[in-house]
């Protein structure tokens, strides 16, 4: 990577449905500055793989997140054609979380990518959460099969909070095109 990290959230991701290729996507984290201290980034970085394999190239830098997170969820669609990232710590001093959900959605083979911020938002601020994407098409929570996906994130985080809980939240625009 260009860019050393730790504490970031990783997807991966094809610009087009139909192609083979795939990038590797990491994102945000823990860097050290030039002063030598830990500092949350909002620096991604693309990896590009023919089949899922062989490297094609090196690291390059991609679209920054819209703010800067380390311990956030990511998942990838089924399609591979957008990652979400949920939650995250935007504050090293002072432990603050965030709720907010982003997609990233890329086009041409990984070559143009942007990230939208989704208006659905967590529950609760969090970090370091499990995030998997359902299919709608499982018939989740009564909706119609295909309209829409759903992030849900489970947390068991005995240094953030006592219990542990789970929450879906609906995202409706990651499947439109």
């Amino acid at each position: 990577m260009n860019v050393g990290r730790e504490w970031h959230c990783c997807g991966q991701i094809r610009g087009k449905h139909s192609s083979p290729a795939i990038s590797v996507v990491a994102i945000g984290g823990l860097v050290v500055d030039t002063d030598g201290d830990f500092a949350i980034t909002d620096k991604v970085e693309f990896l590009k793989l023919d089949t899922g394999t062989e490297i094609l190239g090196s690291w390059s830098l991609g679209p920054k997140l819209p703010e800067k997170l380390a311990r956030a969820s990511s998942a990838t669609t089924g399609s591979q054609q957008s990652i979400f990232v949920a939650g995250g710590q935007v504050d090293l001093d002072e432990r603050e979380f965030s709720d907010r959900i982003y997609s990233l959605k890329c086009y041409g083979d990984a070559v143009y990518c942007h990230w939208t911020t989704e208006s659905a938002k967590l529950i609760r601020k969090k970090a370091q959460c499990v995030a998997m994407v359902i299919p709608a098409a499982l018939g989740f929570e009564g909706d119609a099969p295909g309209k829409c996906v759903f992030l849900q994130l489970h947390c068991n985080l005995q240094t953030f909070c006592s219990h542990s809980f789970k929450e879906t939240r609906r995202v409706d625009r990651c499947l439109r095109s």
